[in-house]
């Protein structure tokens, strides 16, 4: 698993001002993870700071459909990363399974 510019824990995909950013370091940075031989890269959620689980799924959801075929193209897979929020990382979005893989 290699970082290639998914964003920061705090700041990613769940804001759809964060998309462009992450798209222009995918689009730079995954070939890169390929040509090393890294298979996976990371991404995050974004802290919530008010927003409801759905819209932050949906605006998640958009930011992955943008960059998908940059990693298809290159045989690598983005990894959504899923962290506690009750005890490491407070009011981080992605924190349990069902918000990563159940929309």
């Amino acid at each position: 698993m290699g970082y290639a510019g998914g964003g920061e824990i705090a700041n990613a995909l769940n804001r759809t001002e964060n998309h462009a950013a992450i798209e222009q370091a995918f689009r730079m940075n995954i070939p890169r993870a390929a040509k090393a031989g890294m298979p996976n890269v990371i991404t995050f959620s974004g802290n919530r700071r008010g927003m409801p689980d759905e819209e932050g799924a949906l605006n998640t959801i958009t930011g992955l459909n943008r960059v998908k075929r940059i990693a298809e193209d290159h045989g690598v897979t983005i990894c959504l990363e899923l962290l506690n929020s009750k005890r490491d990382h407070p009011d981080y979005m992605c924190d349990r399974s069902t918000w990563g893989c159940g929309w």
